[in-house]
């Protein structure tokens, strides 16, 4: 993973914001850590946060706060359990510092698009808060150009709150194969719109029978977000070694819910959120890594209560 930064004017949106902003590309199959350097006539604070920006949303959020170091003539903050956004293992975001007292008034953490159990699109989407909003509308286009694109003629009003917020829409209105690209609009009560996406995804209708493809990897969580459990289904290509591990938002291990040998197939896994010991897991946003043989797939789960 490459790390780069620029000196600008902080996009975040205040003077408390430090001038600079760190640019990464690169792939990860896991949980990482990224230690941010800076001079140390910057800020003279102890404590920063940490926003992040996927390049896939456009979206900042806030991912923690962090105690300031000092070496040398720099200082710098160590954040760890850093995974790719969109759980991809793409890695192409930025970071940014700012001072305790900077907020922002949408935290958008998650935008998803993906295919569940039933073969119908699901659209999830996380708010860390939320501040004068009116709503969220979504729009599908057959190209990434946001101007073409069909407005699904639904509105899901905000709820406003200061603590995390899960959103589902179920698109039930696609049945042709091809790919499609959906953009989530964020609505602020003065009518004022931030546009997140596009997210692409590339569907194929079910079929009945024995005709069904194998895709390799995780094909769906459903429900998610869940409570009290919810269905993992994947796909193997080829007779493998395949686990699961679940780890929580600070990159700790929680549990291996699956860890066998399996022939080619597709495969269905009902976990009932518990850790390794059998206690019932918190709420809150959890990652899930499929090792099929050599290769690795992520993807995001949310617990509800």
């Amino acid at each position: 993973m490459n790390i780069r930064y620029t000196e600008d004017v902080n996009i975040v949106g205040s003077n408390t914001s430090l001038p600079r902003t760190w640019y990464t590309s690169g792939y990860v199959t896991d949980v990482f850590q990224a230690t941010m350097y800076f001079p140390s006539n910057l800020t003279s604070s102890t404590k920063l946060r940490l926003w992040l920006r996927n390049n896939a949303t456009k979206g900042w959020y806030l991912k923690g706060e962090y105690d300031v170091q000092t070496a040398g003539d720099q200082k710098y903050i160590t954040a760890d359990g850093l995974t790719s956004p969109d759980m991809s293992g793409i890695v192409y975001f930025d970071f940014t510092l700012s001072e305790l007292d900077q907020t922002l008034p949408v935290e958008l953490s998650s935008f998803i698009v993906n295919v569940n159990y039933q073969n119908y699109v699901q659209i999830l989407w996380v708010t860390q808060s939320e501040t004068e909003l009116s709503g969220f509308r979504i729009y599908r286009g057959v190209s990434d150009d946001l101007s073409s694109a069909l407005d699904l003629g639904i509105f899901i009003p905000a709820t406003n709150t200061s603590e995390p917020k899960y959103y589902v829409y179920t698109d039930k209105e696609i049945d042709a194969s091809g790919t499609y690209y959906y953009w989530l609009e964020c609505m602020d009560i003065n009518a004022n719109s931030t546009f997140y996406g596009p997210k692409e995804l590339i569907f194929h209708p079910g079929v009945d029978g024995n005709n069904i493809p194998v895709l390799e990897g995780i094909n769906s969580i459903y429900p998610n977000p869940f409570n009290p459990d919810t269905t993992i289904r994947f796909g193997v290509l080829e007779s493998s070694t395949v686990k699961a591990i679940v780890y929580n938002n600070r990159g700790q291990k929680v549990c291996e819910p699956i860890n066998g040998y399996y022939d080619k197939g597709t495969y269905s896994y009902i976990w009932n959120a518990t850790d390794s010991y059998g206690r019932r897991l918190s709420n809150g946003i959890y990652i899930l890594s499929l090792q099929v043989g050599s290769k690795t797939y992520i993807r995001k789960m949310a617990i509800l209560k």
